[in-house]
């Protein structure tokens, strides 16, 4: 009589153990392929009202504010989550209007000053909108101008996605133009735009 056996394929049983002898060396592989942890926060602009409330706050979480949190990465600005790391700044649509005077790069008027690492992520680059103003510079005056749009100072690294920024007017005479002098964006670093309008 012919004796009769069966061969149980190798691969799963040798796999195993092979997992189990290594798994220390397979995880330290997979940690030095895994993308770097950034700290990170979202915070969501609830206001069109251009505001800087502090600690005080009045309950809604305005564009202005939500940039000083990131900026400063806490969240000095009470109505806005605290900023940490590169920022994620969720801006419904609307239209958001800029107060203030300009000549200022501390985020407190005017233009809004961005200082780290931020992505502004609109929700639709048609209808939301950030503005200096309500009217138009482009023939070199207007009823209320403000100041620029957008002011990336140098080392911060910016990202506008699904926005439009317009009647953005710079205070430096060019020509007799003062809007031909930098516009709605003032980079002087890093800036990058995804379904951008200007």
């Amino acid at each position: 009589m012919v004796g009769r056996y069966s061969m149980t394929p190798c691969l799963f049983d040798c796999g195993a153990a092979w997992l189990k002898k290594n798994a220390a060396l397979l995880a330290a592989v997979l940690f030095l392929l895994s993308p770097p942890y950034v700290n990170a926060a979202q915070i969501v602009v609830d206001t069109t009202d251009d505001e800087l409330d502090g600690s005080s706050g009045n309950g809604c979480c305005s564009l202005r504010e939500a940039v000083a949190n990131a900026n400063n990465d806490n969240g000095t600005q009470a109505d806005c989550d605290a900023g940490d790391g590169d920022d994620i700044i969720a801006l419904p649509v609307g239209t958001y209007t800029l107060t203030g005077l300009y000549g200022d790069d501390a985020n407190t008027s005017g233009d809004i000053d961005i200082t780290g690492t931020l992505t502004i992520d609109g929700e639709n680059r048609t209808t939301t909108i950030v503005q200096a103003g309500t009217s138009s510079p482009i023939n070199g005056s207007c009823s209320d101008c403000v100041d620029r749009v957008l002011h990336v100072l140098s080392g911060a690294t910016v990202t506008v996605n699904n926005v439009t920024v317009r009647y953005g007017w710079s205070s430096y005479a060019f020509g007799g133009q003062k809007s031909l002098y930098g516009g709605g964006i003032f980079n002087s670093s890093c800036f990058q735009q995804y379904h951008f309008q200007q």
